[in-house]
């Protein structure tokens, strides 16, 4: 077809539908953008000389959970290997073999997210994170059993994704054992060592890579005592699961970043003595790091009475089940009434934990966030088990 020979009419025409077809075409990839992550928990190694820990398999399961509840994560992206399950070992072969998989899926505008709760270290300059199968006998054998942590960056980087969030919890210690004895701090060669480059944006301006690190260089990340958990993955999972939310209900990597720096140097403190420290760190490289929401939360605070001066925040739960348990924040509150019903006065402005639960329902989870003076309104539908 000769353009030159159309009408004018014509030509805007094709003009019209040419750009409407384009729009539609990056519409249509930007709604097939999705989310993918493979995550990691070793506590028991193969090799009985690299010392066990006791909460990073159970960390991996929490962050898994909450990404796939909270975060958009399809379940059947998110690819889960720890050190309990023979089925789904994190052996090198199959860590590598998860990354494969994922690189041939993803494409240019979707996120990755890659989770690692386990042992890491740096000989001679180099830096490593151990794997299930990791044997650390000589330097020979590391390198050979073991996945440098350039060469991570490297295959990682192969991962075509515009958003890549790389969260490591390497630099363990238990101090249930003799504090900091079973854990390496943090390297300057090791933070270093990991960056992963984003593929370019698609439709809406964004492509980065952002590490964070469970602590700070020349540091260790500690685990709870008696709680099989790490303080670091404890948390990220609140900070997800809308603690970190802000006014308007979005969990974005500022927020995580500003939600962690608080939240982790506090549950040290309260378990280990105000000595001991641990501050997580966070490098980014790209552009919109901070504009991409992880998760987003419904804000309802609803203002049902004029409260200048005479009512505080407070929670209205509107439940199915009457006689149905309402905790705040892990305490006892009250119970539903006969019409589903309970007022919680005085609750303080900012996030809280509400859990609703009665015996042969599931139990009712989330996390909220209630304004200044303002009356919080949930609404709570309990399934039968």
């Amino acid at each position: 077809m000769n353009i030159q020979s159309l009408k004018p009419s014509a030509k805007i025409r094709l003009l019209y539908f040419t750009l409407l077809f384009l729009l539609f075409g990056v519409l249509q990839i930007h709604a097939e953008e999705s989310r993918w992550a493979v995550l990691v928990g070793i506590d028991q190694y193969q090799r009985s000389d690299i010392t066990p820990l006791s909460g990073a398999v159970a960390d991996a399961r929490a962050i898994a959970n909450v990404l796939s509840r909270y975060c958009n994560f399809p379940e059947d992206q998110v690819f889960l290997l720890t050190s309990d399950d023979p089925a789904n070992r994190p052996d090198l072969g199959s860590i590598t073999i998860k990354f494969d998989y994922v690189a041939s899926k993803v494409r240019p505008g979707d996120t990755f997210l890659f989770y690692f709760a386990g042992h890491g270290e740096s000989l001679n300059g180099r830096s490593y994170i151990h794997p299930w199968d990791a044997d650390r006998r000589s330097e020979m054998l590391i390198k050979r059993k073991s996945f440098p942590v350039d060469e991570l960056s490297d295959y990682l980087s192969k991962i075509r994704a515009s958003k890549v969030l790389i969260i490591m919890d390497a630099c363990r210690s238990n101090p249930e054992k003799r504090r900091g004895e079973t854990g390496k701090p943090l390297t300057e060669d090791f933070a270093r060592g990991i960056r992963v480059e984003p593929a370019p944006s698609i439709a809406d301006g964004i492509s980065f890579s952002a590490t964070i690190f469970s602590c700070k260089v020349g540091a260790s990340a500690y685990e709870w005592p008696g709680k099989r958990r790490g303080f670091f993955s404890v948390a990220l999972e609140e900070a997800f699961a809308g603690k970190a939310a802000s006014e308007d209900g979005r969990v974005n990597l500022d927020r995580l970043e500003s939600y962690l720096h608080q939240r982790v140097p506090e549950l040290v403190k309260q378990n280990l003595g105000q000595r001991t420290t641990q501050v997580p760190w966070v490098e980014r490289l790209g552009a919109g790091a901070g504009d991409f929401v992880w998760s987003r939360f419904e804000v309802l605070s609803i203002v049902q009475f004029d409260i200048s001066g005479r009512y505080e925040s407070s929670i209205l739960i509107r439940c199915n089940v009457p006689d149905a348990l309402a905790r705040v924040d892990d305490k006892v509150s009250c119970n539903t009434n006969q019409e589903g019903l309970a007022f919680i006065k005085s609750v303080s402005p900012g996030h809280h934990k509400i859990e609703v639960s009665k015996q042969g329902y599931v139990d009712y989870s989330e996390y909220i966030i209630v304004k200044d003076r303002l009356t919080k309104i949930i609404e709570v539908s309990l399934i039968r088990r």
